[in-house]
């Protein structure tokens, strides 16, 4: 009940937001009222007579203004989940089909509950009166006839003529009543209230609504004997809280009935449900990876990072050396605690369908804000890497994107694509990694430094790419797990680990053969052709003794293209490094190397690229 607690809270705290609509936002929903996409707009005046009717458009042609179809309407329990072959009828907003008399019984049942609350003399408005008038005088399928809006055919029926592609009898119909000082229903927050309340009067008088113990608020309440669906919309029929299963009696052996295993107020768990879909539909608390939606929140509403993307935000700042971006870190840091204090909390959470009708809470956790913040700074301080010479902490979705994903095609514009199951499900892992301080799984770690190491499966953009998300994560994962920095980002020449040593000696077997092709032949970059290094990339990962001296043998050739002092150098760092590998604790040479080798090949890589002035500035 964690969860449905914080969500209570942060309910309190926003409800001076209910029912504002503004652009680009879903609107916090009063209680027992819901969103609905509505086709056609009808105005009528006090005295309940026609005045206009439109057709509302599916999408704003002003970015300023709210989608116009997005639409508040009042509902009962049954008619807020209503489906079958009759559902039951909306209270005043509803299709057509039910505003006008049919053969069946929706038309009746839509008149009693509108005129119920119209009568009502405490919860009653002179804006039900007048909709109350103006279908009693039974006019509107001529009034929408006359705006051009329905059409009838020859045998005087409503013609299968669509508004926005929706069939006449199945558009929802609003109401504007002109005169009032609210004249949209759908934007009067006394008339949300009169609903809310009078609905209320109605359950305490029905006996069929049974009064217990609120597990949520801890109060006698009456229960939900339903729960509403669609906190997430991509998963809208899917409920939080389900027990009809009375069938199978998933609850035998624990209780005698389901409202012992979770019983739940109205009330409550309506300002839960409208609190927690609100922020799933709040592009500043919530993102989606495939069909899984996490939220972030703080419950008093103040900015919490979000991790779908890099927490500088869009700042276009290039940081070209280390400590600069633990300043720039810092900083970011420092905004965000300004904004939210030590003592705030922030909550957590992931959903999920597993089937179509159930969601699950797949994940769950609150911290302090001062846990939090140190958290996301322990993962951004120790997971970074040159990317382009620009230092950045790769996003969790690159991570998951390039450990577990393919290339899809062969040209320079390819991009490497994941499959949403594993990506949904890897995501939420490295998520709780960041969250809970917990080392980077070793598999993720591994699935990186295979994709690494495979050059020739890749573009040149992609492969950079993967090879620096490979290099921050594999840091990452050594320095954690010895717990202090043993591993940094500049080239450390006096490094006695094999792996190290094997990676750094293929970087310089690679650029020697470059050196020699624009030499002897005058290539550019974009000329180069696949060296032997590139060739011989899984040979050397899984034999570097043997596959350097393959390596080693095949570019004897090139070196009669270097000029001498480029020859020399060359020489003397090949065997400056297999001096030093020969000097190292591990006595086995031919085993495979450790993904630690990525971080020596990338050093002395940028090393041999690097210009003397330049490498000064990496060394502050």
């Amino acid at each position: 009940m964690s969860l449905f607690n914080k969500a209570y809270e942060t309910y309190e705290y926003h409800k001076s937001l209910v029912g504002m609509i503004e652009a680009g936002k879903s609107p916090l929903l009063p209680i027992s009222h819901i969103l609905k996409n509505v086709q056609i707009e009808v105005s009528i005046n006090l005295n309940g007579e026609f005045v206009s009717a439109r057709a509302l458009d599916k999408k704003s042609k002003d970015p300023n203004v709210p989608f116009e179809q997005p639409t508040i309407i009042p509902v009962t329990i049954e008619s807020g989940s209503r489906s079958g072959k009759n559902p039951a009828a909306h209270p005043l907003s509803d299709k057509l089909d039910y505003l006008i008399p049919t053969e069946n019984n929706k038309h009746q049942e839509y008149m009693n509950l509108l005129a119920n609350w119209e009568a009502s003399s405490k919860y009653g408005d002179i804006k039900l009166s007048a909709i109350k008038k103006y279908l009693d005088g039974g006019t509107i399928v001529k009034d929408l006839v006359r705006e051009q809006l329905l059409e009838l055919d020859k045998n005087n029926k409503i013609a299968d003529k669509k508004i926005n592609g929706v069939e006449p009898l199945q558009c929802m119909v609003r109401w504007r009543v002109l005169g009032t000082d609210v004249e949209e229903c759908w934007r009067d927050k006394q008339l949300f209230q009169k609903w809310a309340s009078y609905y209320d009067t109605q359950m305490q008088n029905n006996e069929k609504f049974i009064t217990d113990l609120c597990m949520i608020s801890g109060e006698q309440e009456i229960l939900a004997p339903m729960v509403p669906k669609g906190i997430v919309n991509m998963q809208a029929n899917a409920k939080l809280i389900s027990s009809n299963d009375t069938a199978n009696f998933v609850f035998r052996g624990r209780f005698t009935d389901a409202e012992q295993a979770s019983s739940v107020g109205y009330s409550t768990f309506q300002k839960v449900f409208v609190i927690l879909q609100w922020l799933a539909n709040n592009s500043e608390t919530s993102f989606c990876v495939s069909d899984r939606t996490f939220l972030c929140w703080n419950p008093k509403g103040k900015p919490v990072p979000k991790f779908n993307k890099s927490i500088f935000g869009d700042k276009k700042k290039t940081i070209f050396v280390p400590s600069d971006y633990r300043k720039e870190l810092y900083n970011t840091l420092a905004g965000f605690k300004n904004d939210l204090p030590n003592e705030e909390d922030v909550i957590i959470a992931a959903f999920d369908a597993a089937t179509t009708g159930r969601l699950s809470l797949v994940y769950y956790n609150e911290l302090k804000a001062s846990d939090f913040f140190e958290r996301i700074n322990s993962w951004y301080n120790s997971c970074y890497w040159y990317f382009y010479q620009n230092i950045q902490s790769p996003l969790l979705y690159d991570i998951v994107r390039f450990a577990c994903g393919v290339q899809r095609g062969n040209d320079d514009n390819s991009k490497v694509e994941v499959d949403d199951k594993l990506l949904k499900q890897h995501m939420q892992r490295l998520f709780k990694c960041l969250i809970e301080k917990l080392p980077i799984p070793y598999d993720i770690v591994m699935a990186l430094t295979a994709k690494a190491s495979m050059p020739k499966s890749y573009n040149k953009k992609n492969r950079e790419k993967i090879l620096s998300v490979a290099c921050a994560v594999i840091r990452k994962y050594y320095n954690d797990k010895a717990q202090k920095e043993e591993w940094n980002m500049s080239l450390d020449k006096n490094k006695l680990n094999r792996d190290y040593l094997y990676g750094r000696l293929l970087a310089v077997f690679e650029k020697l053969e470059i050196d020699a092709m624009k030499s002897r032949y005058g290539y550019t970059d974009n000329d180069i052709r696949e060296t032997h290094a590139d060739k011989l990339w899984n040979f050397y990962c899984a034999k570097p003794e043997s596959g350097a001296a393959n390596i080693n043998g095949a570019l004897r050739p090139y070196l009669k293209y270097l000029p001498d002092t480029r020859k020399n150098f060359y020489l003397g760092l090949i065997g400056e490094i297999m001096g030093k590998i020969g000097e190292t604790a591990d006595k086995i040479r031919n085993k495979s190397l450790e993904p630690c080798y990525l971080m020596g090949y990338y050093d002395q890589r940028n090393d041999l690229y690097t210009s003397k002035k330049d490498k000064q500035e990496e060394d502050k």
